[in-house]
């Protein structure tokens, strides 16, 4: 949490990040979003959730898995592959394969991401 003071409103609740230690406050209305969206509420900060996200890019992308298959992103044409860890994944968690390329599907939920705060924003 920042150095600046902190007025907490009704329904906000602090919890303490399991990598930092820091407290966070989890604000009423995003409770309300992950319960109205069925997530699991964070156990991290902002920061750490973003250090862990880029350290398991970083070892999926080390993966020695084996190469199941080769694919041409639908977004930029690019040949991509996709290893047997990843196949078994989506195909345990019922997902198709993806058709996008690693950039290209960082890109895309990053602009769904961002038009979602958007829309947050307006809503408020």
């Amino acid at each position: 949490m920042s150095d600046e003071m902190y007025c907490p409103e009704a329904g906000d609740q602090l919890f303490t990040c399991v990598d930092c230690h820091c407290s966070v406050v989890f604000k009423a209305g995003e409770k309300a979003f992950y319960r109205d969206h069925d997530i699991t509420p964070p156990k991290r900060c902002k920061a750490c959730r973003e250090q862990r996200k880029q350290h398991m890019s970083q070892v999926i992308q080390e993966d020695d898995s084996p190469v199941a298959e080769t694919r041409l992103c639908v977004d930029c044409g690019t040949s991509f592959n996709v290893t047997e860890h990843e196949r078994d994944w989506f195909k345990d968690k019922g997902f198709v394969l993806p058709s996008r390329c690693r950039p290209c599907r960082a890109r895309r939920r990053a602009d769904r991401d961002a038009v979602a705060t958007h829309a947050r924003v307006w809503k408020d």
